[in-house]
């Protein structure tokens, strides 16, 4: 080989000029045969030139390229081999390296067969002695090449492919070595620190191979240098630059070596190997190794920058780190992300070394999804650094990262879904506005979201915790996507509210719902009334600008112009029509399609408009036009006919409009409108999108709720402030759902509640006082809420809340100058709050009375009906404090007083109202009429003090002005029969008359039920609360009374004596009570003992026996107590006297059964009776009892939905009041969740999960009417929206499953009337398929799975011989197959397989059929299959094998029949005769099933 005349130093930079081309033309070299010296195995070597292997069986198996002659060694070759060498290396010899390679490659190779440590240590040495050896001619020859140029002389290239081929040869040799040495290292450090390493097994060698790796303590320290030798070479080879004489440097000069400029990518490749082996020793997973391990990887930094291996380092480091024991370890962390800029120019190629990265490790995932596959840990690792410092890198691999996302272990989970929560949080380029649908971002924003989204049902509990998290963090950031709510995420979110068992978790659940409420984009006003109005007035804007816009381009030219001639067609019009001149030769119209028809009545409105407007009333009388009825009133008709023509003439016109406006104006209004249309458009989807939103937490609130109560209330804080959230926000229920928390029953939660709501309504100013002005406002605004539910719900809440604490002082006296100062509107609001505060502290508003009874007076009856409910509370009905009822019973008013006068005025203002009178506003005064009433009412019940008189007045007047309505109809109607009318009297004003008389009529009845309906539920409510207090407060007067008398004046009659009503009134109003009250007698008589004689003369006096004193004495001590004389008089008051028929209620009554019988009395009017006879059903048992048949029968068929639901509500009322009813009469209220009506399936489920669960009511067999609503039921055709219907459908499936969750909670309730259940399902096959019944089981058997099920098996199996009656099969011929179907759904144990056993009699005749047959016996092969008990594995194959024969004994011949039957045994189908206490059969019929069943928890 030639060598350079000039030597250059070892250092690596070099003061030689060189030439600045470089030539671009072919490294291919020729084929140039050189002859070697031949060795002294006389094996010649090939001419071709080495180049290092992508791997080491290519040298010898590869059949393109084969450089090693030689197939192995032995140990004396080797030894041989080395000494040659460095004899040839101490004379500087180093190109011997050919001669030697075949053996050093022999001795270096992995799967060689020798194996000696020593050799090895002893080769390294000698070649890295080699390479010094070859450095100066090496840097020679690169000063030589780097200063020639471009085109290199023939000699030079043959010489640099010497320098390039020796360098490749030590560099591979040193590589395989460093690998063999550095592996011994790493084996013994591990066994040092006592952990074995994987693939450590030897077991498979062969016995000729030389073995010897226990590397000695004086080997380990040269290996040590050894290896920093080894770094120096890597770091001479790839730092070698060149100076030229102008001071510039050409930095890695070791690639000018061939042209152009580059080095292999293997002697790269062998550099990063040697680096990474270094790496791979378990020191450097210590934490104070950090500095060698960056020291270590810093020798990478000019072979990655200045060669551009980077990326493929990159990828050598991802498969080399998965292999690193240390990292395998669960304490270790994945060092080598944070080092990447250790050998990486910042920006550009760190991210894509990242990247390169990332790319690499999901090449190392499988492609196939399978369950069972667990990445290495190491892999994980390095998903979970580059997640923590580059999860930018991710947004451009989450497709493959989401293919990752189905293989353990879940922290590999954690730290891919980690990532894309960081890139969703802080990536701009993921930012609400630079997402856009379609783009690149967009689709991989997409795949995070919904991966993060299917996460939260992950089978790991710490991957789902891990979720929550992240979507907490992304809800915090304002990242939440817009389109999540139609994913679904609330639902998911919510389900985890139910179902983690981490309290953590649902903490974590509640905190995204209030998160992404404050923080989301649909910003703080979610009230659903208001967001429907602002779409309806956004829908009617684009409809209108669409049809006729006036800003649109041209309208107002062609609109000036039609009104120029409008007047006049409407008048042709009216005349046309009213002449019906339009059928004046029109037939040929008749078949003509209208959109021909206008183009020309367009075009001829102005030359003919007779005939035009003839053409347009003809189309209209054939219905051309679908949005214009004929039958409309001639006026109204010419308006529509006008307004749907001017729209075809607007349009048809529009295009003739250019040259009156300009092409330029055209084109600039055409511009704004459609900016306009589309930011109208833009509004209507962000307001539908905002009514969504609301409308989805407010259907989230029950499974919240039901989530908090699962959980034991211990996540109260969040779900407090997530429902105080969303009532400042407005949305529905909100405050509903407050209140239900507050009523839980748990302490905690109803003060955190208590707490909410009062730093909900106390406004604070800066400095932290409260704000009387903002509170104020506040109250009013929430007081006067529209929605009901809510309204009342807060004002509860509000009334708690500040009970104890009040209101801040300065509150009611700026509400009383609002009252008392401050215009109409304000006031009504105003009163509203001051009702509340008066409820709170009625003592203290009694100084406002008259400001109240001045509002009273007032000529709007709204601002008179909340004053009225403020007075109505200044007498509390309960109070516990007798000081302070006695001062209630003092300032009750007498009749006298002028605040009753007013209240009756202002409640005939309202009762004799009609349609016409109207307040300031324009609102009708009869839509105030029941809450007027209502209130006056309770006034008088409340403030009074001559109740009865005051009520009798009222009501009398009412009927009064029914009566004489009723008159002046029949008058009326008399006076037009007789023919009295005069002639001159208009017959229109005549039936405009009759019908006014008849209108008011009816309305003046409807009012008058209503009346005695609020007469009645006011006088039950005084009687059952007032009446006792002040028959009380009657009999302590008369006790005092006796106790100061020293007689009484008189004796007390008995309480059944009749009295005059003065009498009985002058007895309340005066405290005197009916009582027998005992003669008090002096203590001087007590003490003067009688003589003898004395008595015995009295005794002959008096004829009484001593057995009749004694009695008398009896008598007087053991008289009824103070509350059992209440209590008898309460009870006479209200069944015997409260219904007399010569009384005013019995009066009444009388009245409401006329109008509830008679056949033709209004609609109106027989509900109104109806729902005040439901108010006297509460009064006494015994009449209720008698008119409980008609009551109910209205109940269950009264046409209007509404009633059914109204007398559902008051049934159970009577119910609650009268429980003895219950028994008798609660199979009604079964039958009701089958109604048609959802609203009245929703209410009696209601009614029933609560009878139920209180033990109110027993269950009966008849639950299976509500079993019958968890079916999924499609909504009728008639259905007006039927996605409304189909909500309110899951609803009633979602109650009916409440209720059997909460009675499966009661012990073996369930259990018990699952048979009865089951039986009456089965009975319609018609209403109930197979298909239906089976669904029907498999929703209610997890519900009692954990209890035992013997008794339900028994009796379910008895019951098979009722599946042969006439009963069974009249609606259902195939109810064998229901019966055997539920049995084979029901686990058998031990126990109910011997019940089943024990009935075989019963199912014995079924067993033919092969549905029955084989439903059977599926339940007895899982018991034989699963049991552990031999004797019941025995029995059931026993009993098996005689099921078989009865399953094919009718299609056996009689031999086969006999000898089946010996080889089973005997078979018992007697059926038992169970009898009853009076010897009579028991025979079970679907009547037996409605009978109550008891709770038994045994």
């Amino acid at each position: 080989m030639g060598e350079s005349d000039d030597s250059g130093p070892e250092n690596h930079e070099h003061d030689v000029q060189v030439a600045e081309g470089v030539d671009d033309s072919s490294d291919d070299e020729p084929e140039d045969q050189v002859e070697d010296e031949e060795r002294a195995d006389h094996i010649a070597v090939d001419s071709k030139r080495f180049a290092i292997p992508s791997s080491d069986e290519d040298l010898m198996y590869e059949t393109v390229y084969k450089f090693v002659v030689k197939n192995d060694i032995s140990i004396e070759e080797a030894r041989r081999a080395i000494r040659g060498f460095d004899r040839f290396v101490d004379d500087g010899d180093y190109f011997e390296i050919h001669t030697f390679f075949d053996e050093f490659y022999h001795i270096s190779r992995s799967d060689g067969k020798i194996r000696k440590w020593d050799m090895w240590l002893e080769l390294i040495e000698l070649l890295l002695q080699a390479f010094n050896t070859f450095k100066p001619d090496l840097v020679n020859t690169v000063c030589h090449v780097a200063s020639v140029g471009d085109n290199l002389p023939e000699n030079m290239k043959d010489t640099c492919a010497d320098r390039i081929e020796i360098m490749e040869m030590l560099v591979y040799l040193i590589k395989n070595l460093v690998l063999r040495l550095e592996g011994i290292a790493v084996k013994r450090s591990y066994q040092e620190t006592g952990v074995p390493m994987v693939n450590d097994d030897d077991s498979d060698l062969d016995e000729d191979v030389v073995v010897d790796e226990n590397m000695s303590d004086e080997g380990f320290e040269t290996w040590a240098k050894v290896r920093n030798q080894v770094l120096e070479m890597i770091d001479f080879i790839c730092c070698l630059n060149i100076s030229r004489g102008n001071g510039e440097v050409i930095e890695n000069a070791i690639q000018f070596l061939s042209r152009p400029p580059r080095l292999d990518p293997e002697l790269l490749r062998c550099f990063s190997t040697i680096i990474l082996k270094f790496a791979s020793h378990p020191r450097f997973s210590k934490k104070n190794a950090k500095e060698d391990l960056v020291k270590l990887l810093t020798h990478m930094r000019p072979i990655c920058i200045g060669f551009d291996f980077a990326n493929s380092f990159a990828e050598e480091l991802v498969d080399a780190t998965m292999k690193f024991d240390y990292l395998k370890d669960a304490r270790s962390d994945y060092p080598f992300v944070d080092l990447v800029e250790k050998f990486s120019e910042p920006g550009r190629m760190h991210d894509q070394m990242l990247s390169v990265m990332l790319m690499r490790m999901w090449r190392l995932v499988p492609r196939e999804t399978s369950g069972s596959v667990t990445l290495p840990r190491p892999f994980v690792l390095l998903v979970q650094k580059l997640s923590q410092r580059a999860p930018e890198v991710f947004l451009d691999h989450c497709s493959q990262a989401a293919h990752a996302l189905n293989f353990d272990p879940p922290a590999l989970r954690t730290a891919i879904l980690e990532a894309f929560c960081q890139n969703i949080c802080s990536n701009e380029l993921l930012a609400p506005n630079h997402v856009r649908p379609g783009s690149s971002v967009y689709n991989s924003y997409t795949i995070m979201t919904d991966c993060l989204l299917d996460f939260l049902e992950d089978t790991n509990p710490q991957v789902r915790l891990n979720v929550l998290n992240f979507w907490v963090h992304i809800a915090n950031s304002r990242r939440v996507p817009f389109d999540s709510l139609k994913k679904g995420i609330f639902n998911a979110i919510t389900e985890r509210l139910k179902t983690e068992k981490s309290a953590g978790a649902r903490k974590l659940a509640l905190q995204f719902l209030v998160l992404y409420l404050l923080l989301g984009p649909y910003g703080k006003e979610l009230n659903f009334d208001a967001l429907s109005k602002a779409c309806s007035n956004l829908a009617d804007f684009i409809q209108r600008i669409e049809v006729i816009d006036p800003e649109r381009p041209g309208v107002q030219v062609i609109m000036e112009r039609f009104n120029s001639f409008v007047d006049k067609m409407r008048e042709e019009l009216t005349r046309v029509i009213e002449t019906k001149k339009y059928d004046e030769n029109s037939d040929d119209l008749v078949d003509e399609p209208l959109e021909k028809i206008i183009v020309i009545m367009v075009n001829m409105i102005e030359l003919d408009m007779n005939d035009v407007v003839c053409v347009l009333a003809k189309m209209c009388f054939l219905g051309k036009f679908k949005n214009i009825s004929p039958d409309l009133p001639t006026k109204q008709l010419v308006e529509e006919l006008i307004n749907e023509f001017r729209r075809y003439y607007i349009t048809m016109h529009m295009g003739c409009i250019g040259d009156s406006f300009g092409q330029d104006r055209l084109e600039e209004m055409g511009a704004a409108f459609e900016e306009n249309m589309d930011r109208a458009e833009r509004a209507v989807n962000v307001v539908q999108e905002k009514m969504l939103f609301a409308e989805q937490m407010t259907l989230l609130f029950p499974h919240i709720l039901e989530a908090l109560e699962q959980s034991g209330y211990s996540d109260i804080n969040y779900a407090v402030t997530f429902f105080a959230t969303c009532y400042r926000f407005k949305i529905r229920k909100a405050a509903s759902a407050l209140y239900r928390m507050y009523s839980a029953g748990n302490k905690n939660l109803s003060m955190e509640v208590i707490n909410t709501v009062r730093m909900l309504f106390l406004k604070r100013n800066l400095r932290g006082d409260v704000d009387i002005v903002e509170t104020a406002n506040c109250l009013m605004e929430r007081l006067t809420d529209k929605e009901d539910g809510d309204r009342v719900a807060i004002e509860e809440l509000i009334y708690h809340a500040f009970t104890d604490g009040g209101f801040p002082p300065g509150l009611v006296s700026h509400l009383i100058n609002i009252v008392t100062e401050v215009p109409a509107p304000y006031k009504c609001p105003a009163l509203t709050v001051l009702a509340l505060i008066t409820r709170i502290d009625p003592y203290g508003m009694r100084k406002h009375f008259r400001v109240l009874h001045k509002c009273l007076k007032s000529d709007d009856v709204r601002e008179a009906c909340a004053a009225l409910e403020v007075i109505s509370h200044l007498v509390p009905a309960n109070e516990d404090d007798p000081v302070k009822e006695e001062e209630n019973y003092r300032y009750r008013l007498r009749a006298t007083d002028s605040l009753f006068c007013d209240i009756e005025h202002l409640f005939f203002k309202v009762y004799l109202s009609d349609d016409e009178e109207r307040l300031p506003d324009g609102t009708p005064i009869s839509e105030h009429w029941y809450r007027c009433a209502r209130t006056c009412i309770k006034a008088i019940f409340s403030i009074a003090s001559d109740v009865d008189y005051l009520i009798s007045r009222i009501l009398a007047k009412g009927l009064w002005y029914a009566q004489r309505s009723s008159e002046a109809l029949i008058s009326f109607v008399e006076w037009e029969e007789s023919g009295k009318v005069p002639k001159g009297i208009d017959k229109e004003l005549v039936k405009k008359r009759k019908q006014y008389l008849c209108v008011a009529w009816q309305r003046t009845n409807e009012r008058a039920l209503v009346l005695i309906s609020e007469v009645v539920e006011g006088t039950l409510v005084y009687v059952d609360n007032s009446f006792p207090k002040l028959l009380k407060r009657a009999m302590q007067l008369d006790d005092k009374a006796a106790e100061e008398l020293e007689e009484a004046t008189e004796p007390y009659a008995d309480y059944k004596k009749e009295h005059t009503d003065f009498e009985m009134d002058f007895a309340y109003r005066e405290g005197i009570f009916a009582r027998t009250i005992a003669a008090v007698k002096s203590k001087s008589s007590d003490s003067v003992k009688p003589d003898k004689g004395d008595v015995e003369s009295e005794r002959s006096e008096t004829s009484v026996p001593d057995s009749v004193e004694e009695e008398d004495e009896d008598d007087d001590s053991n008289r009824p107590s103070t509350d059992e004389l209440i209590r008898t008089r309460t009870v006479d008051l209200l069944e015997s006297r409260l219904l007399r028929k010569d009384g005013v209620l019995g009066r009444c009554l009388t009245m409401v059964v006329y109008f509830i019988r008679h056949p033709n009395i209004p609609k109106a009017i027989a509900d109104a009776a109806l729902r005040a006879f439901s108010k006297f059903l509460l009064i006494c048992p015994q009449f209720t009892e008698r008119a409980s048949s008609l009551f109910l029968t209205f109940t269950c068929c009264h046409p209007d939905a509404d009633m059914r639901e109204y007398l559902l509500v008051a049934a159970v009322d009577v119910m609650q009041r009268f429980p003895s009813m219950l028994d008798r009469h609660a199979l009604f209220l079964f039958d009701m969740p089958i109604d048609k009506d959802v609203n009245v399936k929703i209410t009696a489920l209601l009614y029933l999960t609560q009878m139920l669960t209180r033990d109110i009511l027993k269950p009966r067999g008849t639950l299976s009417n509500v079993a019958l609503c968890m079916l999924k039921k499609k909504p009728s055709s008639d259905t007006t929206d039927p996605s409304e219907a189909q909500t309110s459908y899951r609803e009633v499936m979602a109650l009916a499953k409440k209720l059997f969750y909460e009675i499966s909670l009661k012990g073996n309730l369930l259990v018990n009337v699952m048979p009865d259940l089951i039986c009456r399902v089965c009975r319609w096959e018609k209403e109930v398929p197979l298909t239906d019944f089976k669904d029907i089981v498999k929703k209610l058997l997890p519900l009692i799975m954990d209890k035992p099920l013997d008794t339900v098996v028994e009796k379910m199996c008895s019951r098979f011989e009722f599946c042969n009656s006439r009963e069974a099969t009249a609606h259902n011929q195939h109810i064998s197959h229901y019966f055997s179907y539920f049995i084979s759904q029901v686990p058998l144990s031990d126990t109910s397989f011997y019940k089943m056993r024990d009935a075989l009699a019963y199912f014995a005749p079924f067993l033919e059929d092969s549905v029955v047959y084989h439903d059977l016996i599926a339940p007895v092969h899982q018991l034989a299959s699963s049991t552990q008990s031999t004797d019941v594995k025995r029995d059931a194959e026993e009993f098996l094998r005689k099921v078989d024969f009865l399953h094919v004994k009718s299609t056996l011949t009689d031999e086969e029949r006999d000898r089946m039957s010996k080889a089973v045994g005997p078979i018992n189908l007697d059926v038992p005769v169970k009898l009853d206490k009076d010897g009579n059969p028991i025979i079970f019929s679907f009547a037996d099933c409605d009978e109550p069943v008891e709770y038994d928890d045994n």
